[in-house]
């Protein structure tokens, strides 16, 4: 999480970073999965049917909007809606997208790989998607307001003031 921070802050103390980026690569490759009715569709209908008890109404509410949530302007317009500063975001940063290695006998993280998907996002798709896809979802529950306050207190550290946006934003 810590590493999230830092590439959140240098892009946020950098934001002539977010050139090099191509600006809709990702929203492209979302909104192109959609058009083709693959993988966001088909996996909610998939989840409906394995856990229709615990997630029926709600995948039935994300279906009914998905145009909306899969719609370019709805995801460039979320920092502006929110009113936060974009950061990097990596998009898929989950285990397999972390390389580690052994210093002083703990692990550190060397490199975080895969970085196709980057884009100028918002801060919470990665700390989201990291929490998500590494712990169970008692340890989310029990644990996630502390994980949210340790990246944002990271993060004040790293800019050396406050964030432009709030921790409840985040």
């Amino acid at each position: 999480l810590d590493a999230v921070s830092e590439v959140h802050a240098y892009s946020i103390k950098h934001p002539e970073c977010f050139k090099s980026i191509h600006p809709n690569k990702f929203i492209d490759n979302l909104v192109q999965a959609h058009d083709e009715r693959s993988s966001p569709l088909v996996l909610l209908k998939d989840l409906k049917v394995r856990y229709k008890e615990k997630l029926g109404n709600t995948i039935d509410e994300i279906i009914k909007n998905i145009d909306e949530i899969f719609n370019k302007n709805t995801i460039n317009e979320l920092n502006a809606k929110f009113g936060m500063q974009p950061t990097l975001a990596h998009c898929e940063l989950w285990t397999q997208n972390l390389i580690w290695k052994e210093h002083d006998k703990k692990r550190e993280l060397a490199a975080i790989i895969d970085w196709e998907c980057v884009h100028e996002g918002n801060p919470s798709e990665d700390i989201a998607f990291m929490i998500a896809s590494s712990l169970s979802a008692d340890d989310r529950h029990q644990h996630a307001d502390t994980i949210l306050k340790h990246y944002y207190d990271h993060l004040t550290e790293l800019l050396q003031q406050q964030p432009p946006f709030t921790l409840q934003q985040v």
